[in-house]
């Protein structure tokens, strides 16, 4: 079984999906911080992502983690380093990624890139047959699915002068 993970990185309500190799939906969570702040929250999400993966860890194929939003002026500081700690632990666990721009997941679900969470949720179920409430994780499981569609291969030459699309990032153990 392959498994594709995408992750809706958040200060306050992290979401995270899981879909197979036909798209189907075998998992999905959000992570509420409530009042936490600074190292405290920031433990409390990477606590968080360790444990929806590690039942799945071994199918684990490839990531799409959401990139950050060019223009977003909320708490850029704070976004970073919940960023820092999602790509940490993907690269802790040796599982590839790519960086998704918030627009290119919205435009792949919808067909539009100023879709809202709800449009988003919407399109699942239409779409795709994945029916989720929550938006952080119809985000996430968004992600999933564009995760799935992404092949790991080495940038065509048009990608090496200026790509438009995500690239993989591959990780190293030492």
């Amino acid at each position: 079984m392959r498994l594709y993970l995408g992750v809706d990185p958040s200060l306050r309500c992290p979401g995270f999906a899981l879909v197979d190799e036909a798209g189907v939906l075998v998992a999905s969570a959000h992570h509420a911080t409530g009042e936490l702040r600074g190292a405290e929250r920031l433990a409390s999400l990477d606590d968080a992502l360790l444990q929806f993966i590690l039942p799945y860890r071994e199918w684990i194929v490839r990531c799409a983690i959401e990139n950050y939003s060019i223009g977003s002026n909320n708490r850029p500081f704070d976004l970073g380093e919940v960023g820092g700690v999602y790509r940490l632990r993907l690269y802790r666990m040796s599982l590839d990624y790519v960086e998704v721009p918030p627009t290119t997941m919205k435009k792949f679900v919808t067909g539009s890139g100023n879709a809202t969470k709800e449009s988003v949720a919407i399109f699942l179920d239409r779409r795709f047959g994945i029916q989720l409430r929550q938006p952080d994780e119809a985000d996430a499981a968004g992600l999933a699915l564009y995760a799935r569609g992404v092949e790991p291969e080495a940038p065509s030459k048009k990608e090496a002068r200026g790509p438009k699309t995500p690239r993989i990032r591959r990780t190293q153990n030492i």
